[in-house]
């Protein structure tokens, strides 16, 4: 793990840092379309200010069990849909899920001795979030039509603490929007879009909402989009 000081100074400065991680698995599978947020997101499923994004996915949230019964309408409610193929998806899926859970808990840590929080602190602030709800999107972006705006993901932010984005080797596709410089004088500073490129055995992490808030606003939210121009689907 890289030094708490260098992840801390990352989150300041633009709320998204690289973390170290050997384990690469690529899943596209495909099965049909579910009634409720758990399971397979068509194309334009998903709208991001006011535009239908050009993206696939499967949406896995932490399982309930509340709700499988017929009729509910609870949101979010009961356990995950999985594809029948590839056989080993579930496995595979649950287990992920397991180590970027625990991957978590160490970047809070990290990010908490940046912060300067004392044992007790750390403490108390793990506690709370040992079991907490998480989010799994298998996303896939196909190439964009001539006839499309241009945008495979419209720009926002993140509404959890952390997120583990492990894409494939495709450049040139996610964007995050950065301070250029800091403003003099009260201005603002001049931001801009740069390109968050996938690195060999590395995660892209973004800073979400929910951390923006329990920093008091300290560490920002990522602002990033995704505008996939290649010919080939990616991952």
């Amino acid at each position: 793990l890289p030094a708490p000081d260098k992840i801390h100074k990352a989150c300041l400065k633009t709320g998204v840092f690289l973390y170290d991680w050997a384990w690469s698995t690529t899943l596209r599978p495909r099965f049909n379309h579910l009634n409720d947020l758990k399971g397979y997101q068509r194309k334009g499923d998903n709208v991001t200010q006011g535009k239908p994004d050009w993206h696939e996915a499967i949406d896995l949230y932490t399982p309930s069990p509340f709700g499988d019964q017929e009729g509910t309408d609870q949101v979010l409610s009961g356990h995950n849909k999985f594809p029948p193929r590839p056989v080993n998806f579930r496995s595979v899926v649950e287990n992920w899920v397991d180590r970027m859970c625990s991957l978590g808990l160490v970047v809070m840590r990290a990010t908490t001795m940046g912060l300067g929080l004392d044992s007790n602190q750390t403490k108390n602030l793990l506690d709370q979030v040992w079991n907490s709800f998480w989010v799994l999107q298998c996303i896939g972006y196909p190439p964009l039509p001539s006839t499309h705006d241009g945008v495979s993901c419209g720009a926002h932010k993140d509404y959890g603490c952390f997120t583990f984005l492990h894409a494939d080797s495709t450049r040139g596709s996610l964007q995050v929007y950065v301070a250029r410089e800091e403003g003099g004088h009260g201005q603002e500073p001049d931001c801009h879009w740069i390109e968050a490129n996938p690195v060999e055995g590395a995660f892209v992490v973004n800073i979400g909402e929910m951390w923006e808030t329990w920093t008091n606003r300290l560490y920002k939210a990522t602002l990033h989009r995704v505008i996939y121009k290649s010919d080939n689907d990616r991952v």
